[in-house]
């Protein structure tokens, strides 16, 4: 997301939650890097995803 528009939404959402312009662009800065997925931090739910698929198209 631009700048310019992660500035006009915060200032938006900062009027409609009475809260201040900055607190708002905060609150959005953590949001997005708490929803960042990094393989390596989550490598041990690749390997059970990949295993459980493994076993879901195994023959039986």
């Amino acid at each position: 997301m631009k700048t310019a528009n992660v500035k006009k939404l915060s200032l938006e959402i900062a009027e409609i939650l009475g809260k201040s312009n900055a607190n708002c662009r905060q609150i959005f800065r953590r949001a997005k890097k708490n929803m960042e997925f990094d393989p390596k931090k989550h490598l041990s739910i690749l390997m059970e995803e990949s295993t459980v698929k493994k076993v879901c198209t195994s023959p039986s």
